[in-house]
């Protein structure tokens, strides 16, 4: 079912932008959680692309089932994956389509100081725009009360504050560990994402 727009808050929008700004000229991103269409979780990952990082972002499935229990863990369900193009439109690549993910989340980074966040359904390998709202946290709690039954009227929680995901980002970005065995290099064309599962 395709949904009519995706609501984000300005405080998740603010550091998924800030992260791929601040990864610049590399590839960045993470996972969305949520309910229905409304965007009320996210987790950033390491790119673990091992060789091109500035055209192609990284995950394995351990980050993928990470990100499925800690949406679950949190009573929300996964919506996708976000990634940046640094060099790139948000449009999904042909690399983005295949991965089998039913949204993608893309930060055109082609001009760094006003990045352009944009939604996608993939069906049937085809690409169809999806609207992004980005509200008020006040706004988010009033949609969702409304259009979502909560167990026992529970407020929504975010679970990490802005500091602790943004200590998360930076932490990120200063590693140096590469755990994983030396690979050929993939040839790709710019901007795509990868599984490394």
């Amino acid at each position: 079912m395709t949904v009519p727009v995706f609501y984000i808050t300005e405080k998740h929008y603010s550091i998924i932008i800030e992260q791929a700004q601040k990864n610049f000229p590399q590839e960045s991103g993470g996972f969305l959680g949520g309910k229905n269409n409304y965007v009320l979780a996210i987790l950033p990952t390491f790119n673990k692309h091992l060789y091109n990082k500035t055209d192609t972002y990284g995950i394995d499935q351990e980050d993928i089932m990470r990100s499925h229990e800690f949406f679950k863990k949190n009573d929300l369900g996964y919506l996708g994956v976000y990634h940046s193009h640094p060099k790139g439109v948000a449009w999904p690549s042909q690399a983005d389509i295949q991965t089998g993910q039913q949204y993608h989340f893309i930060i055109s980074l082609r001009d760094v100081h006003s990045p352009k966040l944009a939604a996608f359904e993939i069906i049937n390998n085809d690409v169809h725009p999806i609207p992004i709202q980005v509200v008020t946290e006040d706004k988010m709690k009033q949609m969702v009360a409304l259009d979502i039954p909560s167990k026992n009227n529970k407020e929504i929680d975010n679970t990490e504050s802005e500091s602790e995901l943004m200590s998360r980002i930076q932490n990120m970005r200063e590693s140096k560990q590469n755990t994983y065995p030396k690979m050929e290099p993939v040839e790709k064309e710019a901007s795509d994402f990868s599984t490394l599962a």
